[in-house]
């Protein structure tokens, strides 16, 4: 996931298991981070303003088709 932070705040994020984290975000920053559950709070006064950008891996061509034996339409 990559954030871009339009707007200076405080975020806090709390993970599975309860384990939280509080960092100061400010206007122009970018920020990747994997893909994890977390659960983000606004914890300033005021509105903040984030693009979000979700990456998504690539889709795995399906597997080939294995031929049908050459005597298989043959009853």
């Amino acid at each position: 996931m990559v954030a871009i932070f339009l707007t200076d705040g405080r975020v806090k994020f709390t993970y599975p298991g309860g384990k939280t984290e509080e960092r100061d975000m400010k206007a122009g920053t970018a920020l990747f981070t994997p893909a994890v559950k977390h659960l983000p709070e606004n914890i300033t006064d005021g509105d903040m303003e984030i693009i979000l950008v979700e990456l998504k891996t690539a889709k795995r061509k399906p597997a080939a088709k294995k031929p049908a034996p050459a005597n298989a339409n043959n009853h």
